[in-house]
């Protein structure tokens, strides 16, 4: 259900943002509607993604732990682990969008934007160190901007470990 009303969200703050939109009697309409609250409401559901994920991943570690008498994994290990599985399909995500889109084309009403509003050139490498929800800090980042829960998603995988270390030899005692 969670991941119904994050699409349906998206879909209407994209359509809301786009440039081709532009009549305010429909706007007005479907912000009156009842069931557009679930569009508005979308924006905090993510929150119930990031407490799965540290559930889940608290708790499988904890399982982990348990079964290895609290001897815990190399956490170098573990991150490394991680960013091996994500950074392949990111890096091939963010080459596809910014160098092969352009060349496979597009023929949308809004595509001729395309080249000024995608620059990859400047953030890429921002994207590919897991920072880009942080940095650039002043201005949008406008190379893959929908990426930035990913980036959360890494930041607060790498303070499981800790926090499962932590709970697990605090519960021993």
């Amino acid at each position: 259900m969670a991941t119904f009303v994050i699409i349906l969200g998206n879909t209407y703050f994209y359509i809301l943002k786009g440039a081709a939109l532009q009549n305010m009697t429909i706007i007005q309409q479907w912000m009156g509607d009842f069931i557009f609250s679930a569009v508005l409401s979308a924006e905090h559901v993510v929150d119930c993604f990031f407490w799965l994920t540290a559930f889940l991943g608290v708790y499988f570690m904890l399982k982990k732990l348990q079964r290895q008498d609290g001897v815990q994994d190399n956490t170098a290990f573990i991150y490394l682990n991680r960013a091996v599985r994500l950074l392949p399909l990111y890096f091939f995500a963010i080459m596809f969008f910014w160098k092969f889109l352009v060349i496979f084309g597009g023929d949308g009403p809004l595509f001729y934007m395309y080249e000024t509003t995608t620059q990859c050139s400047n953030h890429w490498l921002w994207h590919l160190t897991f920072l880009n929800n942080l940095i650039p800090w002043a201005t949008a980042d406008t190379c893959l901007p929908w990426t930035w829960y990913l980036a959360n998603d890494f930041q607060f995988f790498l303070l499981l470990p800790i926090f499962a270390g932590l709970y697990y030899d605090a519960a021993k005692r």
